[in-house]
């Protein structure tokens, strides 16, 4: 067991509520139906287990949660942004911080991210920022 501070769901929903009011877009769920936020709180549960169980250091564990919260499609509208604030966060939490600060290009990396890049691919952009991908 790691001593890492890890994000609750409570830190989730008011870090998506947040991003919402800040940066516009449709709030809530993707599905507005008490089976979907249960299957929903359950599906965050099971992706923080991961993070926890995986093997490796901070980056590694980054780059799953910032892989698996990006595409777990949760919320209606949102979803990357809360997940790489989520991860963001869990980072500096635990004294690391990401190669990659420039806000274009942090942006158009998380347009991509859904379908274009690899676990691996994540890590390194997380651990070497830009220069480690060919084509963001």
């Amino acid at each position: 067991m790691d001593d890492y501070w890890y994000p609750d769901w409570d830190f989730y929903v008011d870090t998506h509520n947040v991003l919402i009011q800040q940066y516009g877009g449709f709030s809530g769920f993707e599905y507005e139906s008490q089976w979907f936020k249960k299957a929903s709180l359950a599906l965050f549960q099971e992706i923080i287990k991961q993070v926890r169980d995986c093997d490796g250091d901070i980056i590694k564990k980054s780059a799953l949660m910032l892989v698996r919260l990006t595409r777990s499609r949760i919320w209606a509208d949102g979803q990357k942004r809360t997940a790489y604030i989520t991860t963001k966060t869990f980072m500096e939490e635990n004294g690391a911080t990401m190669a990659e600060d420039d806000s274009v290009i942090v942006d158009k990396f998380l347009r991509n991210l859904t379908f274009k890049y690899s676990h691996d691919q994540v890590e390194k952009w997380i651990r070497n920022g830009q220069r480690s991908l060919q084509d963001p």
